[in-house]
């Protein structure tokens, strides 16, 4: 359509008469025309044809005919005195009226719009037209009375030198409504590329380009051929300003224009030692060096400094025995700092240690208090919110992307919604969830109420969607001529969005079709489309398993799904890790020194009320932030659980161990030993809880969402859980420790077995194996020196590997493994030839009428060189720093 556009500004068109050879001898010499006025109209083309003309140029002497010719063939013009010309004035009226499409494509750039000009001026009004132009055929119109001839086929000489500059100068030309080259639209698709010769041929010869009214034999020629002379009219450089314009083309148009593009320093080559990274080379030689002087004073001290030998004697006696002295004058001034500290201890000791005696004297209203807290909190989940949408897990909301984002979607509405099929020849876009919600109730219709057909970007829409056009037998030769270059919807469909990974620019070699449907993402359309997404993909997940093509595919709720389906998969694991952590918190805190014991000494309830109250704690924290409108992720469901019974349990094991291996005096009772107990072991747990729980609200003070988030609902989390062990978990520990003493059984607390033996040790198996085994394992004279060894060696390994880290997320990551969107991220990454929508914006408080705005804001000729598009254009041709 825009190539028909163009020739519509011509004053020829196809005629129905026959092919003639001319019957008397031409003159082809200055100032002899070829053609002059109109004589024909074809009313069915609506086009005007030229007549005929062999005689002298006439002179112009119509006033707006001249002006017509200033304007835009200034250099037959001239002086504007005794202009001569082959073209009339309602040729030039005709043309000037036509000129608006080529102007659109190229005017921004001055020298190619005059360049371009010449050519046909030169063709069409040239006072010495008959010196490179001849009439190679000519028509007659036998409807008039005589017959009229009218030029049927033209031969134009064209100097080669003229061609190959006007194309210099377009080549760069961009065309602002698909941001591409204006020639990738007005060149045809040629194996070379576009250049001088292939430009004019696919602008003149019929036979490439049905779109032209007639055929013009452009003669591409360094030299004379049967017409006395070649066009060669004068030319300007992109750079240069031509007459009747402001200046040059902008940067934009020409790179001649533009400035010397910063000089950006290289990156760093790596820090290499022979061959390999300087840090690598260097932890492994710390580690060699260590090892060595290591081995080296582990031998000797197994030569020559045992205590049986005399050097042992000699060098360490006087210096132990020195050290030995002044250790007992230190116990005696320990300082104030040592003080202080003794003494904050002591005072947590007296504190858990009341506390333990009141929870353990009165345990079930302290169990009572502790469910009724947990049951109070926990009903903060009834007003629980989950994120699952990407851009609220990972990005700051006061993060410079998220603030543009949010101005955008503000100001232009939210980006749109996109369903993307890769490796897919042809889409029934007419699909429907149900009678009410159809792609065409949700699509984006950028021509309506004109045109309402969907925007389907897709190979297919090159042919308009038609399987007539598709399956033409000659559907190559239709896709590069015959075919509309706008698809169904109006708008232009660019090669690189529907066709991956091809050959450079021949896209008939792609083998990879993409599909992208944009949606209607606002606040009225975006629930519906989420109902017509679901649906789509299964309807694309069984299509593809019942056809033999490869196909990715996306819809814009497929990350949120994935996510949310990898969360509902995780359930079963966290179930079965609770499980698995109950049996060995029983077995391991059990007691079986005799079989008579067994069911006394276990600890089953225990160990089952310990990871309960871990999933309260868990609880209390999701509802507590749930009460303050703290939004959870699905990380938070699949992490936390994991996190709090890790640390939970630990409390648990020191807890009751500690109390098993104690020797209670003969009048301590129960209550009193386990207050004692906790006593002893609450200060470290409150350190080792509280600096746990600061560290993770620490990890609070970021940004991102998902880690704030997660950091807050995991140190309150494990917050509650010291709180609820060194008071509940008490209380259970002291209802356990009367069944035991009172010879009952573990869960059927109701049955006794007096019978049975009093335990001869309370050492537990674990213990009696870790002390008589493990511990002489482990310090054993070998095998210390071998530990610290291999420590050291995967130290070495972790520190030489820091140089391979990688900063971010990948996206694959975060999907489960057998998800279909894997696939798709990995196709699009491979076959994909174009990246991610980029926008520019510019935001208000500018008054737009003010010129010197406009020239700060405008890319063609008379901008401003630092104009807001001139520097885009600046960076990119800076591709690897600017990735644009």
């Amino acid at each position: 359509m825009l190539i028909r556009l163009i020739w519509s500004f011509f004053i020829f068109d196809e005629c129905s008469a026959k092919k003639r050879s001319r019957k008397k001898e031409l003159k082809s010499e200055e100032g002899f025309c070829t053609w002059y006025d109109q004589c024909y109209y074809d009313s069915g083309t609506n086009v005007w044809y030229n007549c005929p003309y062999n005689k002298k140029a006439k002179k112009l002497n119509d006033e707006k005919g001249l002006e017509i010719l200033k304007d835009l063939c200034p250099s037959l013009y001239g002086d504007g005195k005794n202009v001569r010309t082959c073209c009339s004035s309602s040729q030039l009226a005709n043309m000037k009226a036509n000129m608006g499409v080529p102007y659109t494509l190229i005017g921004r750039c001055p020298s190619c719009y005059r360049n371009f000009l010449n050519f046909w001026c030169e063709m069409t009004c040239s006072p010495n037209q008959s010196t490179f132009t001849n009439a190679a055929a000519l028509g007659t119109d036998k409807s008039q009375d005589p017959p009229v001839q009218y030029v049927k086929e033209l031969d134009y000489a064209v100097n080669a030198t003229f061609g190959d500059r006007l194309f210099d100068s377009c080549k760069n030309v961009s065309n602002p409504t698909t941001g591409a080259k204006a020639l990738d639209i007005i060149c045809g698709n040629w194996p070379d590329g576009c250049n001088g010769q292939n430009w004019l041929t696919f602008l003149t010869d019929k036979n490439i380009n049905n779109m032209v009214p007639f055929k013009i034999n452009v003669k591409y020629s360094v030299e004379g051929t049967e017409m006395s002379e070649l066009m060669n009219a004068d030319t300007f450089r992109c750079n240069e300003t031509a007459p009747g314009s402001d200046g040059p083309c902008s940067c934009n148009d020409c790179p001649d224009c533009c400035k010397a593009p910063p000089v950006i320093p290289p990156e760093p080559e790596p820090w290499q030692i022979f061959g390999y990274h300087g840090w690598t080379v260097i932890v492994i030689f710390a580690y060699v060096i260590f090892v060595w002087a290591f081995g080296t004073v582990v031998i000797a001290w197994h030569l020559f400094c045992k205590q049986d030998h005399y050097l042992f004697t000699i060098l360490f006696r006087e210096i132990i025995e020195h050290e030995q002295l002044n250790a007992h004058e230190f116990n005696g001034d320990q300082g104030p700092f040592t003080n202080l500290t003794n003494l904050i201890d002591q005072k947590m000791s007296l504190f858990f240690e009341a506390l333990g005696l009141i929870c353990a004297s009165n345990p079930w209203k302290v169990i009572l208090a502790g469910v009724t807290v947990v049951i109070a909190l926990g009903l903060g989940l009834l007003n629980y919110q989950i994120t699952t949408d990407p851009v609220e897990l990972w990005s700051s909301p006061t993060s410079q992307a998220r603030i543009e984002k949010n101005y955008f979607d503000e100001n232009f509405g939210k980006f749109f919604r996109t369903e993307i099929t890769n490796r897919l020849v042809w889409m029934i876009y007419e699909f429907k969830i149900t009678e009410s919600i159809k792609l065409s109730d949700i699509c984006l219709k950028p021509m309506a109420p004109v045109n309402n057909n969907c925007t389907f970007m897709s190979v297919t829409n090159y042919f308009q969607n038609s399987i007539d056009n598709l399956h033409s037998a000659t559907w190559e030769s239709a896709g590069e001529k015959a075919m509309s270059c706008l698809a169904s919807f109006g708008g232009p469909i660019n090669p690189n969005v529907v066709i991956g990974s091809y050959d450079e620019k021949f896209y008939f070699n792609g083998t990879h079709l993409v599909v992208n449907i944009p949606v209607i993402n606002n606040e009225w359309t975006a629930p519906r489309a989420v109902l017509w997404e679901k649906e789509f993909l299964n309807y694309i997940q069984t299509w593809k398993n019942e056809h033999s093509l490869t196909v990715a595919f996306s819809a814009e709720r497929s990350v949120e799904d994935e996510i949310e389906r990898e969360s509902g998969t995780d359930v079963f694991t966290v179930l079965f890790s609770y499980v698995v952590m109950f049996a060995y918190v029983s077995f391991a805190l059990g007691q079986f020194t005799s079989t008579s014991r067994v069911f006394i000494d276990s600890k089953i309830t225990v160990g089952f009320m310990g990871v309960l109250i871990v999933m309260a704690a868990i609880i209390c924290s999701l509802g507590i932030f749930s009460y303050a409108g703290v939004k959870m992720t699905l990380i938070i469901i699949e992490v936390l659980p994991f996190l709090v019974l890790a640390v939970g349990v630990d409390n648990i094991f020191i807890i009751v161990q500690h109390l098993q291996r104690d020797r209670a005096p003969s009048k301590e009772t129960t209550e009193q030993q386990i207050a004692r107990i906790l006593g002893e072991v609450g200060p470290s747990m409150a350190l080792s809880s509280g600096s746990e729980t600061i560290a993770f609200f620490i990890g609070a003070l970021s940004t991102m969402p998902a880690v704030r988030s997660f950091s807050l609902f995991a140190g309150a989390a494990v917050l509650f859980d010291f709180c609820l062990q060194v008071t509940v978990f008490i209380a259970i520990l002291a209802l356990d420790e009367r069944r035991r003493k009172s010879k009952r059984l573990d869960i059927f607390c109701c049955i006794s077995y007096n019978n049975a033996k009093d335990p001869e040790n309370d050492e537990g198996l674990l213990y009696h194996m870790t002390k008589r085994y493990f511990s002489r394992l482990l310090l054993n004279s070998i095998a210390r020196p071998f530990i610290i060894i291999v420590f050291s060696l995967i130290a070495a390994f972790s520190l030489a590997s820091l140089p391979k880290l990688h900063i971010g997320l990948e996206q694959k990551l975060s999907m489960p493994e057998d998800s279909y969107l894997i696939d798709y991220f990995e196709t699009m990454a491979s076959s994909l030839e174009v990246g991610a929508p980029v926008y520019f914006v510019v935001k208000d408080g500018s008054n737009y009428n003010q010129r010197d705005v406009q020239k700060a804001l405008c890319g063609g000729a008379g901008c401003n060189d630092d104009s807001l598009p001139s520097l885009i254009s600046d960076a990119a041709q800076i591709p690897k720093p600017t990735l644009q």
